[in-house]
């Protein structure tokens, strides 16, 4: 297991208390572009603080999409390393924001960077080590929820659970997504405490006692759990329905694009072939991104033999690296091969796709990265991708990242190194994709996975059953305001995460 002991993504705006931020688990860690050192995150070698923000300087230079902006940049050597990494994003902002793709805006201010730098421990058994492997993540696996207020009267209030993972501590205990967190350890929630009874239910010490109930506030019942250590497994929810209309259609939450659980979507999307569903719904609502390769496997899983051999991404990297010859990865529909590497997982994608035209995909903020990878791919090759809910994050860019050991610790570099264009060469989407049907799940009922009376999902369903585009969702009076808390791992993207080259297997 992995253990971060320290990383932040930088935010030259807004103040965000992070803990642990998504970074590359695997082969995408390997030799990449400025990356010089023998075999790195081994172990092997010894390096000065001095080298290691030259290190980083040298990898931004050659290999950072706008790494013409850093002639002018003079990095300040004298700050630690986060700071220097923010002194450099700042520093090329300040020429005419020709970074702008680098990092996520709200109302014409960048929240943060995109590009990061994150610390592990090295411990016994080094990370490099276990690359290849499921890691475990650590926590109560309650990745969202929101505030809402309960009595006015006794400024009380409730946590309404928005995303759980069911092979979570939480989830194992019997938390489901939609119920009610009313109570912590006996007590009611107070408004002037909810910070505090936040940080208990998502980071308990030791254990936690809540009082939940069901999505009507009735039901009553305690469930204890902790934080612990488990293999998170994305794929959330498959399952199908039968539509109004009599349509079979298909349904699969799936929370982030890791590759080493890869096996586990083949079989979803196996057991979805084989109940021959006809239309498909992905919920991607809370999938802040991660492994491109991962993302192809969804892109052939859904497009599937009609579309084989098509351009599904183009990952376009700086100009200096294109006159040097290096033209980008590109990952086609059912082919292994990409670049200098190969994906076998793509060929059996192929055997246990579904051939769709058209395919509707739940969506938020949170939604990033190669989840929009797959709304921009499989538009390239002419599907009908539907979107329900709000507008995406807007991480039309990814990352290659490199690593390095420095005094027992492994640093994990991962600046913004390629943007990311569909066939027909479109890439121009850093402010995210509007929905075609507008839908905040903030203001509709919060159902379990799967469930249709849950709202974003009652919209697709509508639209699948009618044939036509519903109305956009205005709020039901009887759902109180509500207002979003994300823990600190959750508050930004994971990445567009590109695998080294050689095969990934």
């Amino acid at each position: 297991m992995r253990k971060e002991m320290k990383g932040r993504w930088i935010l030259p705006v807004v103040a965000l208390i992070l803990g642990v931020c998504c970074a590359p688990t695997a082969s995408e860690l390997d030799k990449k572009p400025g990356d010089s050192g023998s075999n790195p995150g081994s172990g092997s070698e010894t390096i000065t603080d001095k080298e290691l923000k030259n290190w980083m300087v040298d990898y931004m230079r050659e290999a950072y999409l706008w790494n013409e902006a850093m002639e002018s940049v003079t990095p300040d050597y004298t700050l630690g390393y986060e700071e220097l990494l923010e002194q450099m994003l700042v520093d090329i902002a300040a020429q005419d924001d020709i970074n702008h793709d680098d990092g996520h805006w709200t109302d014409g201010k960048r929240q943060y960077f995109y590009s990061n730098i994150v610390r592990y421990e090295s411990g016994e058994e080094e990370a490099s080590r276990t690359r290849g492997v499921r890691e475990m993540t650590e926590g109560s696996g309650i990745e969202y929820v929101y505030y809402t207020l309960v009595s006015a009267a006794k400024r009380t209030c409730a946590f309404i659970v928005g995303a759980v993972s069911p092979y979570s501590p939480a989830g194992k205990a019997g938390l489901k997504r939609g119920e009610i967190i009313a109570e912590v350890n006996g007590e009611p929630i107070q408004e002037s405490e909810m910070e505090n009874a936040f940080e208990k239910v998502i980071y308990p010490s030791g254990s936690v006692t809540v009082t939940v109930y069901d999505s009507r506030f009735e039901n009553p019942r305690q469930i204890v759990y902790g934080s612990e250590s488990y293999e998170d497994n994305p794929v959330w929810k498959c399952c199908s329905v039968t539509a109004a209309n009599n349509v079979k259609v298909g349904y699969l939450c799936y929370n982030s694009f890791n590759m080493y659980y890869d096996d586990k979507l083949l079989e979803a999307f196996a057991t979805l072939q084989g109940e021959g569903v006809e239309d498909l719904i992905l919920d991607l609502r809370y999938n802040g991104g991660g492994h491109v390769v991962s993302s192809l496997l969804m892109g052939t899983f859904v497009a599937g033999q009609p579309h084989k051999g098509e351009i599904y991404s183009r990952m376009v990297p700086n100009a200096q690296r294109q006159a040097a010859g290096d033209r980008g990865s590109v990952f086609r529909i059912g082919n292994v091969n990409y670049g200098d590497g190969t994906y076998s997982e793509v060929l059996k994608a192929l055997d246990f796709s579904l051939g769709l035209e058209r395919v509707y995909v739940l969506c938020s903020e949170s939604t990033a990265s190669a989840s929009e990878l797959v709304i921009n791919g499989l538009r390239g090759i002419g599907l009908d991708v539907r979107i329900v809910g709000t507008t995406t994050n807007g991480k039309n860019v990814g990352m290659e990242s490199i690593s390095k050991v420095f005094d027992g610790y492994e640093y994990v570099f991962s600046p913004i190194t390629f943007y990311s264009e569909n066939a027909s060469g479109f890439r121009d989407y850093g402010d995210g994709f509007a929905p075609d049907v507008e839908a905040a799940e903030s203001t509709l009922p919060i159902e379990e996975w799967g469930d249709p009376d849950d709202g974003l999902l009652s919209v697709a369903l509508q639209w699948i059953e009618t044939g036509s585009k519903p109305a956009p969702k205005s709020r039901s009076a009887a759902v109180s305001e509500r207002r979003a808390l994300l823990p600190a791992h959750r508050a930004n993207p994971g990445g567009m995460i590109l695998p080294a080259a050689g095969s990934c297997e």
